[in-house]
């Protein structure tokens, strides 16, 4: 039996050791062609690539290859003219940028970390990029609860493991009755954002009582403060009355590495590892060694 709080980890520091042998190769060689080559070689067998994605049209030629990794990092090769006026072009060589949407850094996540442009070696970088990779990136997952085939769930960010996260889950079911979360079902409403609840919670104060504007902004902040603490946490919509707002998070449902999804329809407590159901238990029996459980079958899922 596999004892894991650190399957995730372990494989994420797998990866992470594997990108820092692939950009010391690149600090020494310095070829944007090699680095895609060494790329391939290193990972063999760990990524999936997208060719798909070229653009060629009058007057825009780009080609773009995007090699995904398994723990969310992507590497996007481009190359091309780019816009086209006559003999001159907007673009000149090859460009290599990195991803990764588990990094808590916006830039990293969002924009990436270009390493070639125009195939030109980028040393600065390179040491940015090195010193994100070596972050502890945590992990994300998605939870909450599915009802007449609806869903009502959200995502947290922890920099914990999915264990430990999955063991929140586990105690508020083993002490929360089945009425008692059809409740809290029912008094959940979904939200888009953070923001928009905050605006709920502060009109149903101002239905109540005149507010200025000082009173306004510390009541916005009370409430920010109060359901940035609802995230993450079961036991406070169980436990607080005024606990009913939820940032619907269904879209990243099968997305996000760990889904763990409190079925009140079939009564069963669902564990998922990105689109897969790699567990399911009746929520009246769940075992104590469910983590070992999950884990023996996490670890196939990973080493498919």
């Amino acid at each position: 039996m596999v004892k894991s709080k650190s399957i995730i980890k372990n494989e994420r520091e797998r990866i992470k050791a594997k990108l820092n042998i692939w950009l010391e190769s690149i600090m020494k060689e310095k070829d944007v062609y090699k680095a895609i080559k060494r790329f391939e070689k290193i990972f063999d067998g760990e990524y999936v690539i997208n060719c798909d994605e070229d653009i060629e049209e009058d007057y825009y030629e780009e080609y773009i290859d995007t090699y995904y990794l398994k723990n969310k990092m992507k590497i996007v090769h481009s190359s091309g003219p780019q816009d086209k006026f006559g003999n001159m072009t907007s673009h000149d060589g090859d460009d290599l940028f990195i991803y990764s949407e588990l990094s808590d850094n916006k830039e990293f996540a969002q924009n990436g970390v270009c390493i070639f442009y125009e195939s030109e070696y980028q040393e600065e970088e390179i040491e940015k990029l090195k010193n994100l990779i070596n972050e502890d990136m945590g992990f994300k997952a998605v939870y909450g609860f599915i009802k007449d085939n609806k869903f009502k769930v959200t995502n947290v960010n922890d920099n914990g493991t999915y264990e430990e996260f999955g063991v929140k889950v586990v105690d508020f079911i083993n002490n929360t009755s089945i009425d008692k979360m059809q409740k809290i079902f029912d008094k959940i409403i979904l939200v888009d954002s953070l923001k928009e609840a905050v605006d709920n919670q502060l009109e149903e104060c101002k239905k109540c009582q005149k507010l200025d504007l000082e009173e306004i902004i510390e009541k916005s902040e009370t409430f920010t403060n109060f359901l940035e603490k609802t995230i993450g946490d079961l036991a406070i919509y169980r436990d607080d009355a005024n606990a009913k707002y939820m940032v619907n998070k269904e879209s990243e449902l099968y997305g996000t590495d760990f889904a763990y999804i409190i079925d009140l329809d079939s009564k069963k407590f669902d564990i998922y590892w990105r689109d897969t159901v790699i567990n399911s238990y009746d929520l009246f029996e769940i075992p104590k060694d469910w983590i070992d459980s999950c884990s023996e079958k996490l670890k196939q899922q990973i080493e498919k």
